[in-house]
């Protein structure tokens, strides 16, 4: 059995009876992210009434990550060093947060230039935290 068969033609056919899982965590507590994890989706709902923050590693080309809040909470997101996103009028180091804190409320950042985060789609209101 298979779950991806691609033809010499190039079209891709899934089996029926299986689906795509995506990478994915559910996030409970702060955490410094590595290269390894990105494209990874984080679904956070934190264990205590504190914030998580998420360090996300050096900034390079090709690398993703997503974040959903599972409830009303705040989602911090810090760049390493002076990295930036490309968001608002962020400066060089600032971090980001979901300042509407509720549920759905979501983020995907990108990175497609060396150092800096795009911020792709996103839903809820997503701010300055410095």
């Amino acid at each position: 059995e298979y779950r991806v068969k691609v033809d010499t033609d190039g079209v891709v056919t899934f089996a029926s009876n299986t689906g795509i899982l995506f990478p994915y965590e559910a996030a409970t507590t702060s955490d410094t992210l590595t290269a390894a994890e990105s494209g990874k989706t984080f679904v956070v709902k934190p264990a205590t009434n504190k914030p998580p923050t998420f360090t996300l590693p050096v900034a390079a080309v090709g690398m993703e990550f997503t974040f959903v809040a599972a409830n009303t909470e705040f989602i911090i997101l810090d760049p390493n060093g002076t990295d930036t996103f490309k968001y608002a009028s962020l400066s060089a180091g600032d971090r980001i947060y979901n300042s509407s804190a509720a549920a759905g409320d979501t983020i995907k950042v990108f990175c497609a230039t060396a150092l800096e985060w795009a911020v792709t789609p996103i839903t809820g209101t997503w701010a300055d935290y410095n």
